[in-house]
């Protein structure tokens, strides 16, 4: 099987995405990382095969982590959800995605929860997807239903309830983090 993973910047975002990789690959499977150009370095070092994108312009970057600063916690994750992640990010990293899918041709595509572009293009090429837990399922589900939704409804109506459908994997237990999302699957 040919696994396409998709991730933002972040250490903490992509972490429990290369968990998975690194399994996938164990397992035999052929995988391949897209993700913007901060991430190349760990790719290389790791030596996982990957393309690279261009994450959010820096003009843009800066104007909205300037504006972060002075915002009150919640306007501030509401600033970083919908601007950063389901906009800049997003905006970013789709023509990579896109490219990455009509030249590699995967099966299935694996996003951190918080990279929408995966999910957009797999969407748009008719590819099952899958969202990685980065947080909590109510914290993430809330985020997808309340925060980005209509933010991601600009790729099409009902993309939003889409992503919402496909499965959530995620690694901690059912005790500790109950789940809203429809199919949740959990991981050791």
């Amino acid at each position: 099987m040919r696994i396409l993973f998709t991730s933002t910047s972040g250490q903490g975002h992509v972490r429990p995405l290369l968990s998975l990789r690194h399994a996938a690959a164990s397992l035999g499977h052929d995988t391949l990382v897209a993700g913007p150009v901060e991430l190349g370095d760990r790719l290389d070092r790791e030596e996982v095969p990957h393309r690279l994108g261009r994450g959010p312009a820096d003009q843009a970057s800066r104007r909205l982590w300037d504006h972060f600063a002075s915002l009150a916690p919640c306007a501030a994750r509401e600033l970083v959800e919908r601007e950063w992640f389901a906009t800049l990010c997003t905006d970013a990293m789709l023509p990579t995605v896109e490219a990455a899918i009509d030249e590699w041709r995967p099966d299935v595509i694996v996003r951190e929860t918080c990279e929408y572009a995966g999910a957009i293009a797999a969407e748009r090429k008719g590819i099952p997807h899958a969202q990685v837990a980065v947080s909590t399922a109510r914290a993430e589900h809330s985020v997808l239903t309340r925060l980005v939704a209509r933010d991601l409804d600009r790729f099409g109506t009902g993309t939003s309830s889409r992503i919402l459908a496909t499965p959530y994997l995620t690694r901690l237990p059912g005790s500790m983090d109950p789940s809203s999302y429809p199919r949740t699957w959990r991981y050791h």
